[in-house]
Parts: C-alpha cells; structure tokens; sequence
C-alpha cells in the first residue's frame, strides 16, 4: 500500500468522524480530524510514514483552548494543542509488527484497505469509549487545571501537550490563567531552573531559556 491508496482508503474509512462534524486536515504525514466550536478545537490525530507498508503511532484524541493557545503562539509561532489523550488499546493480531527488518512495540502496520477498515472501526471504538468522555470531563481550562491539583507532577504529562519541550510554559499559562496559587512559586522555581541550566550551556536548556524569557511581558504585566 502506498501513500495515495492509504489517503484514499483512509477518507473512505473515516467519513463516520466527517458525519460527526469533524474537517480531515493533513499535516505531511500527521493527519487531524478537527473539529471547532467557541474557543476550542477537539481533534482525533495520528502520524504515519510509508515504507512498503504504511506504518502507524501515536493515535490521540486532543483538545485546544485557544485562551491558552494564542498566547503561547504569539511568541512562539507554533499552534498547538492544549491537552491529549493517548490510545492505549491493544493491538490487533491482523496488524504486522515487523516489516523490512524492523519490529515495532508502540506501533503497527497497514498494508492493505481492509486493514485501514479495522483501524477505523478500533478508532470508532475508542471514540465511544474514551473520547467522548474526554472530551465532556475537560470542557474549560478549569477542568484542566483541576486535574492537575488532583494528579501527581509525574503523571502531568499524560494529559499536557509536550511537543517542543513546551509542556511546562503550557502548564504555567494553564495555571496562571486559571488563578492558581501556586502559579508563581512554580514559575520563580522554573525560570531559576532554565536560567542555571542556560548559564552551564546546557541543551537543550539555552534555547529553552530563550524561548522562556519571550513570555516576560506576559508574565510580568499580567499578574494573577
């Protein structure tokens, strides 16, 4: 199967999530069910590169408050999402896990459209499932940040967005935004944390430093 039958059976196959109201975006080879509503976008996403075969990984569920978005994209110039879910499900027995020498542990392959029919009907299962009450219980920037008091430091990234070493400039404007008292001790114990690691050149800390420090306006002249 190569990447022009895989779009086309994957179009097919996913229309059930177009008849949800969701728009198909590609991304080179991310692809993104979105769908916008207010000042959120909800998106079911997964990435996949062709070989052969085509190879899965990464399939989430994801939501984006543009409250919190915006902000980190008018001094990064990335867009991003706000939290995700990750499909842990197991994988089925008619998927390959090796192909051209390579065994896979977090992903599979497709290599025909009846399997791009199963990978469908195991997302449609995962949307029943687990995405819909995702999608209910995370419904504010308050949800989010509710969950975070509730859950250990560790487990944080399981639901925040990390792409970019972004995760802890998200989670601070998740908590300054939402008022959080515990909002600044964090952010004093972060920012002498980049600076430490910036001044020892570090990386990838210096550019996570200079990234950091473009947020001092914010920070600064919007005070919780």
């Amino acid at each position: 199967m190569d990447r022009n039958s895989f779009i086309k059976s994957l179009k097919e196959n996913f229309n059930w999530l177009c008849d949800l109201g969701y728009d198909l975006r590609q991304v080179e080879t991310s692809v993104y069910f979105e769908k916008h509503s207010n000042d959120e976008v909800h998106s079911v996403n997964f990435f996949w590169s062709e070989f052969d075969v085509i190879k899965i990984q990464g399939v989430f569920a994801l939501i984006r408050f543009d409250d919190i978005e915006k902000i980190i994209e008018q001094k990064t110039g990335n867009l991003d999402y706000t939290i995700h879910k990750k499909w842990e499900g197991s994988i089925p027995k008619e998927f390959a896990l090796e192909a051209n020498g390579v065994t896979l542990t977090d992903a599979f392959y497709l290599s025909n459209e009846s399997q791009v029919r199963l990978f469908s009907e195991i997302m449609k299962e995962f949307y029943t499932r687990e995405i819909q009450l995702f999608f209910t219980n995370f419904k504010s920037v308050k949800n989010v940040l509710d969950w975070l008091n509730e859950n250990d430091v560790q487990e944080h990234s399981k639901l925040l967005v990390v792409s970019n070493n972004s995760m802890m400039l998200r989670k601070l404007v998740v908590m300054k935004e939402g008022n959080s008292s515990d909002y600044q001790s964090l952010y004093d114990r972060y920012r002498s944390f980049l600076e430490q690691k910036s001044s020892q050149k570090e990386s990838p800390y210096i550019e996570m430093y200079d990234e950091f420090i473009k947020f001092d306006e914010y920070f600064y002249n919007h005070q919780s």
